[in-house]
């Protein structure tokens, strides 16, 4: 068992801390909320314990500074949503989530105002393609996640088409 010290607390314990995430409830850790839940001035001390977290297999990453417990259960929807909060749901996914089309698609992919690109987390790819902002609107909260209505992520489609991508 390991122990951290924490600067004007007495050192604790990798099991109390996993108790304390738990009792917070939080389904995104990253260094800030891990810094403002343990009272942790200390960034050098905080990226210390979420790599002995994800050394000891207690989270997975799923971007840089964004992790979540390995036993917490997530939508892969809401997984693409937390790895880009400034995204929605949309193109052939949500398309796929309406039953508009029928197949399954390979891969979660979102809209978002930010730079293109795809990342592989837990055996599942999430592509974020980029879209103008004056595009960046047509979604609904859907439970906890964020996607488009079935007309935009139509449009949102023939958009990215007319692009060529």
């Amino acid at each position: 068992m390991w122990y951290i010290f924490i600067p004007d607390m007495e050192s604790i314990s990798a099991q109390k801390l996993l108790v304390r995430i738990r009792e917070l409830d939080l389904t995104l850790i990253t260094p800030e909320n891990i810094a403002s839940a343990f009272d942790i001035k200390n960034r050098n001390t905080v990226n210390k314990l979420l790599q002995r977290f994800f050394k000891k297999s207690y989270v997975y990453r799923l971007d840089k500074g964004k992790y979540i417990l390995k036993d917490k259960v997530i939508s892969e929807f809401t997984l693409a949503n937390l790895i880009n909060s400034n995204s929605y749901i949309s193109f052939e996914s949500a398309l796929s989530y309406y039953g508009i089309l029928p197949q399954f698609t390979y891969s979660i992919t979102s809209a978002t105002t930010s730079k293109s690109r795809s990342l592989k987390v837990q055996n599942q790819l999430y592509e974020y393609v980029s879209v103008n902002p004056n595009l960046f609107w047509g979604f609904n909260k859907d439970r906890d996640f964020l996607i488009a209505t079935p007309e935009k992520a139509l449009l949102d489609t023939l958009y990215i088409s007319s692009r060529g991508i």
